[in-house]
């Protein structure tokens, strides 16, 4: 039963790695993201950007964007996007701008309301990881924006650990069986068959 689980979680691991792999090469050209917005008007994402992935959450989201266009307020329940790098969205709407810690940013342009979807790292960035922490208030709400930034050589290498382990360990069994089948130390390698009781090179018991 251990080892099914093993098997089977070395599996789904493996299956994580090819998926990260996938949206690594698509964050290069695209922002992908999957979002939830809770009857307690707070919103969590899960965004990619170049090269990373991005945890995020907002507080009063549909309070904090009422004076924004009626297409862009999120909706209560699940909501998934994707974006090219850099692609441009125009809404009608009132007269507004803004420009947010994530360096998504809006002009206004007469009665029409323009997103330009880019991304920038925040200062505190280091090797990918970052935690932004923005505290503002829109349309007279407060309202803040927390995001965490993990890249994903770091997901990608959590996930492989574990099905690297799994091989590297079933490699050590089989050749450890073909010594031992071979009469040597199964430690060493050392040839066992004039000894008695134990390895005269490590000190492996026979």
């Amino acid at each position: 039963m251990k080892r099914v689980l093993s098997t089977s979680f070395a599996t789904i691991c493996l299956i994580l790695v090819g998926t990260i792999a996938v949206f690594w090469s698509r964050s290069l050209t695209k922002l992908d993201r999957i979002g939830f917005l809770a009857r307690s008007d707070n919103l969590y994402c899960l965004s990619t950007h170049p090269h990373g992935i991005s945890l995020g959450r907002q507080s009063n989201t549909r309070a904090a964007r009422r004076d924004e266009p009626a297409a862009m307020i999120p909706k209560i329940g699940w909501s998934v996007s994707s974006h090219r790098l850099g692609s441009i969205d125009t809404f009608q709407g009132p007269a507004y701008s803004t420009t947010s810690a994530t360096g998504i940013g809006g002009t206004v342009s007469g009665e029409y309301w323009q997103i330009c979807h880019t991304w920038e790292p925040a200062p505190n960035h280091h090797f990918g990881f970052g935690w932004t922490v923005v505290p503002y208030i829109e349309s007279g709400t407060r309202t803040s924006y927390e995001n965490l930034d993990i890249p994903m050589w770091f997901v990608s290498l959590c996930a492989a650990a574990w099905p690297f382990y799994g091989i590297s360990r079933r490699l050590y069994r089989r050749r450890t069986g073909r010594w031992v089948a071979a009469g040597l130390c199964q430690t060493c390698g050392y040839d066992l068959r004039a000894s008695r009781a134990r390895c005269p090179e490590c000190g492996t018991a026979k």
